[in-house]
């Protein structure tokens, strides 16, 4: 499926989903486990392309690696979706 497909599922489909996604995100990154939280932020960004908060998480856990161009993707898809978490994930990237 792509993401247009996975956007166009009823929310009372995606939303499951993306729950559990979100609880493997939260103790993946508790834990810092940045490589495996990025995979889970991917995923959940896949599932539902508009989710602000998988993006700006994407971006932090990969601030945390060290990976500032990925971090700068997440940044530049998150300001069409969330200007506040946008502009935080900004700050982040900038320190």
């Amino acid at each position: 499926m792509d993401n247009k497909t996975y956007d166009e599922l009823p929310e009372r489909i995606l939303a499951p989903i993306l729950d559990q996604s979100k609880r493997q995100e939260l103790v993946l990154s508790k834990l810092s486990r940045w490589s495996e939280a990025i995979e889970a932020f991917k995923q959940a960004v896949k599932i539902k392309s508009g989710y602000a908060e998988g993006h700006f998480n994407l971006g932090v856990a990969c601030l945390n690696l060290g990976d500032q161009k990925a971090a700068n993707a997440a940044y530049e898809t998150l300001k069409t979706l969330d200007a506040d978490l946008a502009n935080r994930l900004l700050k982040l990237i900038s320190q």
